[in-house]
């Protein structure tokens, strides 16, 4: 009960504040100079996308005040049922980006599986019409192959092409990209170069899973900040969410007990420390959330 109620307090006290400052809700815009950051949900869960599962939904997306959904689709989910879904999102002023990625997709030739997935997210959007997709965002993620590291400079070289030859292809579906990363490309691999490419030639935007609290997550992505600004893209900063242990991740990952308080709070001093308007934010995951918000009962 403690967790819901300081979720209302929170999300609460954000609209008072948009209210107050004149800030829009639900669609990151603002009014005058006025910031608002893009917040976002990641969704992996395919039966949110039914009306079954509105009303918790759109719960959990009032008491975080989030104005974007990243959901992951079953491959033989009905057009209709996903028009239907793009519906109720825009309709609550939300914006949905198709989510999809496997760590395969790094290495295959003429990054066949990544472009089949923008001509799905296409076909939907189509179908959709005015409700369409805000975009298609690609989670993958060569280091999850067993091989990677003894494969590190080819794999990330094929990644990079990759992503490009995926970019051009959405592009050409009328599709904006968002590209999933680690904040430790450039840190762990020395893969400098490859991140700067990504970021100007393979993306409209990009998500960086910042998943370390050691240090501040200020000094984990200020090379991914600098390069969007360099390049005029959107940035999204994501925290983990899920508990300790599963995965392989510490209580040095996620936020699971530290709560949701916490996570505002670090949010809150990333926006004030760089002090950019193309920053945004993304819980990972919704799954996760429902639970510390006191809704899975």
């Amino acid at each position: 009960m403690k967790r819901i109620l300081s979720a209302i307090v929170i999300a609460t006290v954000l609209f008072l504040d948009a209210c107050v400052s004149g800030k829009t809700s639900g669609n990151g815009a603002s009014s005058g100079d006025v910031h608002r950051p893009d917040r976002a949900m990641y969704s992996w869960d395919h039966d949110f996308i039914y009306p079954e599962k509105e009303e918790l939904l759109e719960k959990v997306m009032e008491l975080t005040d989030c104005n974007i959904i990243y959901q992951e689709f079953e491959p033989d989910a009905d057009a209709s049922d996903v028009t239907d879904f793009l519906k109720r999102r825009t309709e609550r002023g939300q914006k949905v980006y198709y989510l999809c990625g496997n760590a395969d997709w790094a290495v295959e030739d003429g990054a066949v599986s990544m472009i089949h997935e923008a001509e799905r997210a296409a076909f939907y959007d189509e179908a959709a019409g005015e409700y369409g997709f805000a975009g298609i965002q690609y989670d993958v993620e060569p280091y999850c192959l067993l091989d990677f590291d003894d494969n590190a400079v080819e794999y990330m070289k094929k990644y990079v092409e990759n992503s490009k030859l995926a970019y051009k292809a959405a592009h050409d579906l009328n599709l904006s990209v968002e590209i999933c990363i680690p904040y430790w490309w450039e840190s762990a691999y020395c893969f400098n170069d490859e991140l700067e490419d990504l970021i100007a030639n393979a993306c409209d935007s990009v998500a960086v899973m910042n998943y370390y609290k050691e240090g501040t997550e200020a000094e984990h992505i200020e090379d991914e900040v600098s390069l969007c600004r360099k390049y005029g893209k959107r940035i999204v900063n994501i925290t983990e969410t899920i508990p300790p242990g599963l995965h392989a991740l510490t209580e040095s990952n996620t936020y699971y007990n530290d709560g949701l308080d916490a996570i505002e709070t670090m949010w809150a001093s990333l926006d004030e420390h760089f002090d950019y308007d193309g920053l945004g934010f993304a819980f990972h995951w919704l799954d996760v959330i429902i639970e510390l918000l006191g809704l899975d009962n």
